[in-house]
């Protein structure tokens, strides 16, 4: 066991494996394989972002237990809880709040993590106006 992040050598390589496309921004080769636990792109986006993203449960559940910050914020301040909730993946948003994740944070669309786009009110922008009583 990896005493620094908590997982086997081998939940190690298996978390390194999913995410073997990322690149590494921070390295002078940036197809160095990145960790993971670490890693973090120049839009703030963390591999538990990136797995949310990708809907790979069994990478959040390796992240989780590693101990990554489960409210980093990512792009437009979004949080992996915020990703889940708008992907609609119900098994890594219950991952994600039995970790601890804040349901509070809101991102830059005014949004907290258990909200979706369709909870936003909206004014149409449609014109009342028909095109032929305009002239």
């Amino acid at each position: 066991m990896n005493l620094k992040s908590g997982l086997t050598s081998e939940e190690l390589a298996e978390l390194k494996d999913s995410f073997c496309d990322l690149a590494s921004y921070e390295s002078e080769d940036p197809l160095k394989p990145v960790d993971p636990l670490t890693w973090v792109a120049p839009d703030d986006d963390t591999a538990l972002y990136v797995a949310a993203w990708r809907d790979d449960v069994r990478a959040t559940e390796l992240l989780i237990k590693a101990g990554v910050d489960v409210n980093a914020l990512g792009d437009m301040s979004s949080t992996a809880l915020h990703i889940a909730t708008s992907k609609g993946n119900k098994k890594i948003q219950e991952l994600l709040l039995n970790a601890g994740a804040s349901t509070e944070l809101v991102n830059e669309f005014g949004l907290r993590p258990l909200q979706t786009y369709d909870d936003i009110p909206r004014k149409s922008t449609l014109s009342p106006w028909k095109c032929d009583e305009k002239k």
